[in-house]
């Protein structure tokens, strides 16, 4: 027995030997496996890379009223319009196709198109014609209304939001303002629209014949053509387009593009979007809640200890012997909780809705903080809103 003992030690002691060979080939196995993966993007998140001389889509979305009016006497609307409402006349391509949407991009009213925009990667042109329109009486009360009323133009160029370049006069820093107005409105409240647009789109060169797009911005301008067939963009002196309400008025479209390489990387190429208008921490009025909060729970805490105190004292002076009733302060509610409430049905509602709203919002957030929701995949954050909610 000792003799098999022995053997089964020696055993167990040559399995617990450490064996470099194996070891090291072990390591190699798994060097050559790492070596074999590869990594992908979660779609709709994927970078896209052109080539010179590659197409770069431009779409159009909905109409949009501002937010931010100069004018505070104008209306405020709540609706959009579509970009090819027949009465806004806007260039339209050849073959117009609506865009396959998220859910939650369609709940938030996103209805995205194709547009006529001919653009080429790293391939510059100047004074483009789109088309003429022609607005009718009717039309020109409409548009000019618009106008007024701040309305504004949503494109997208790559999954960028055509903006404006903003200067922040508090701050002191330029940021891209998402989308721009439909027209502008003079000294004399005369509405102007917008019919020449001069696009700048920056580039990232990545590798040699790869580039990426990585802000569009735009300098809207209203001119009046005089030659209604060859238009001249460089000319100066032109008047801005105004919409006659008394007779039709014809309108041509233009555009020019520019490409402008820059140093910034397509990861954060989302940065001059994101902009706060007001940094600075109000130190002041966050001490003061922090205080206010803490004294009143020292206030809440003292009373309720105070009572909880007398209570306890009153139930120990008591006689149990005495034929008294013990159900005297806490004791008069220890078992409540074992009563069911008056409306049982109204109450799991409540707290079930509520702790489905709290983890969603709990999931939704881990997501985002992943990086899993990004800003170029447009109603990414909604649409796992809305899923959670369901589930």
């Amino acid at each position: 027995m000792r003799a098999k003992a022995r053997k089964d030690s020696s055993i167990n002691n040559n399995n617990n030997t450490f064996n470099p060979l194996k070891m090291l080939t072990i390591f190699y196995l798994l060097a050559f496996w790492v070596s074999c993966t590869t990594a992908f993007y979660l779609p709709g998140v994927a970078p896209t890379s052109y080539k010179d001389g590659e197409d770069v889509p431009l779409f159009v979305n909905h109409i949009t009223p501002s937010l931010k009016k100069e004018d505070t006497d104008a209306k405020t609307y709540l609706y959009s319009y579509d970009y090819y409402f027949p009465r806004f006349h806007f260039c339209q391509p050849e073959n117009l196709e609506k865009q396959s949407e998220s859910l939650g991009s369609i709940i938030f009213g996103d209805r995205i198109f194709n547009s006529p925009f001919d653009i080429k990667m790293k391939k510059d042109s100047t004074c483009n014609k789109l088309c003429v329109a022609t607005y009718s009486k009717t039309d020109a009360v409409f548009v000019n209304r618009n106008i007024r009323a701040g309305f504004m133009f949503n494109w997208l160029v790559d999954g960028l939001p055509v903006a404006r370049n903003t200067n922040d006069t508090k701050t002191h820093t330029n940021f891209y303002s998402s989308g721009f107005n439909l027209g502008i409105v003079d000294e004399e409240n005369t509405p102007h629209l917008y019919n020449h647009f001069d696009i700048f789109i920056e580039y990232h060169e990545r590798a040699e014949d790869n580039f990426r797009v990585v802000g569009v911005t735009v300098e809207p301008k209203s001119v009046a053509y005089e030659d209604v067939d060859e238009p001249n963009c460089a000319a100066t002196e032109l008047k801005p387009v105004e919409l006659n309400q008394q007779q039709e008025t014809s309108v041509v479209f233009t555009y020019s593009i520019r490409f402008i390489e820059s140093p910034t990387v397509w990861a954060t190429r989302w940065d001059k979007y994101l902009h706060v208008y007001d940094p600075k921490i109000q130190w002041f009025s966050l001490v003061n809640f922090s205080l206010i909060v803490i004294f009143l729970s020292i206030i809440m805490s003292h009373v309720l200890v105070k009572t909880l105190r007398s209570d306890i004292q009153k139930y120990n002076e008591v006689n149990l012997d005495d034929d008294v009733i013990d159900d005297l302060g806490w004791k008069l509610v220890y078992g409540d909780v074992f009563r069911p409430p008056s409306n049982p049905m109204l109450l799991s509602t409540f707290v079930g809705s509520g702790v489905q709203l709290l983890l969603m919002g709990l999931a939704t957030t881990g997501f985002a903080l992943l990086g899993l929701l990004s800003p170029s995949n447009r109603g990414s954050l909604s649409t796992v809103m809305f899923i959670l909610l369901e589930d």
